[in-house]
C-alpha cells in the first residue's frame, strides 16, 4: 500500500503528475506484492494486525513525502542525524513514562543495538534519503517493493525458508512492474 499512498498523496498534496507508464508499473508491482501474500491471506481472526499495516504504510509514505520536501533544503545526513535525535528524544521519554530498562544489559543486546543503529538505519534511511534527491518519492516508495522480494530470497538461502512457486511468479511480477515504473524517463 506504501506506493498507493505516496502516489496519492504526491498528487494530492503536492500536485506532482504520473505518467501512464508509471501507473502501470506501479500497478503490475503492487500485483506481484499481493500475490506474494495470497499464500499467508486469512479470511478468518483478527484484523488488528492488517489495520497496524496500513498505518505502517500511510506513515511510511508520509515520511518519504516529507524526507522528499526536506531534501530541497538539507543534505541527508543533516535529516538522518535530525530524525534519529528527535527520535531517540521521544523513546527516552517513552521508556521513562513506561519505567522500562533503558541500556541493554549484555554484550548480546548491544551488538544488536548498534547493529540497528549502523545497518537499517544509517545505511537503510541514509541510502533512502540521500535517494530522494535524484528521484521521485513515488519512484522510491515503489522500487521498495524489491525488499521483500530480496527479504524472502534472502531467508531461502541464509535460513532454508520454503518458497512456492506462485512466490516465484509474485517475484518475477513485482520487478516486471518496478523495471516498467524505473524505466519510465518521466519517472
Amino acid at each position: 500500500m506504501m506506493p498507493i499512498f505516496t502516489t496519492l498523496l504526491a498528487w494530492l498534496v503536492l500536485d506532482q503528475a504520473f505518467s501512464r507508464r508509471f501507473l502501470l508499473g506501479m500497478t503490475v508491482a503492487i500485483s506481484g506484492a499481493i500475490l506474494i501474500s495470497l499464500e499467508d491471506f486469512q479470511l478468518s481472526g483478527g484484523y488488528l494486525g492488517d489495520l497496524a499495516a496500513l498505518v505502517a504504510a500511510l506513515l511510511s509514505s508520509i515520511n518519504i513525502l516529507a524526507v522528499k520536501e526536506l531534501r530541497r533544503h538539507f543534505e541527508a545526513a543533516t535529516i538522518l542525524m535530525w530524525t534519529c535525535g528527535i527520535g531517540s528524544v521521544l523513546m527516552l521519554f517513552m521508556l521513562v513514562v513506561l519505567r522500562e530498562q533503558i541500556f541493554p544489559r549484555t554484550a548480546t543486546s548491544w551488538y544488536a543495538v548498534v547493529g540497528l543503529a549502523l545497518l537499517p538505519q544509517a545505511l537503510g534511511q541514509g541510502l533512502l534519503a540521500y535517494s530522494l534527491k535524484q528521484f521521485s518519492a513515488s519512484l522510491v516508495a515503489v522500487s521498495m517493493l524489491a525488499v521483500p522480494v530480496t527479504a524472502a530470497i534472502l531467508a531461502m538461502v541464509l535460513f532454508a525458508e520454503r518458497l512456492l512457486m506462485l512466490n516465484w511468479v509474485g517475484f518475477g511480477i513485482v520487478l516486471l512492474g518496478i523495471y516498467t515504473a524505473v524505466s519510465d524517463p518521466a519517472a
